[in-house]
């Protein structure tokens, strides 16, 4: 059962993606339309997307403070949890 704190968070991450997907398309990524992909099929992917003819596994993660310092974070453990090819 998810809990209300989980929705928020989702919620809150799915505008910080829909604020990401102009960014992306301005760089020249297609976005792949995963909406019908099985759970299975794009667990731990938040956006999937194409360019030169490659595909590319997206997980995006919103931290509020940031706005406010500026900073982006690639945090090392989320790589390595990642299922995007190297």
């Amino acid at each position: 059962m998810r809990t209300a704190s989980f929705v928020k968070a989702k919620r809150i991450g799915r505008r910080f993606e829909s604020l990401v997907d102009p960014v992306l398309l301005e760089k020249g990524f297609e976005i792949v339309d995963t909406d019908k992909w099985s759970y299975r099929d794009k667990k731990g992917v938040d956006r999937v997307v194409k360019i030169n003819d490659r595909r590319c596994n997206l997980e995006m993660k919103f931290d509020a403070m940031s706005e406010q310092t500026e900073n982006v974070c690639i945090e090392e453990l989320a790589v390595k949890q990642s299922n995007s090819p190297i």
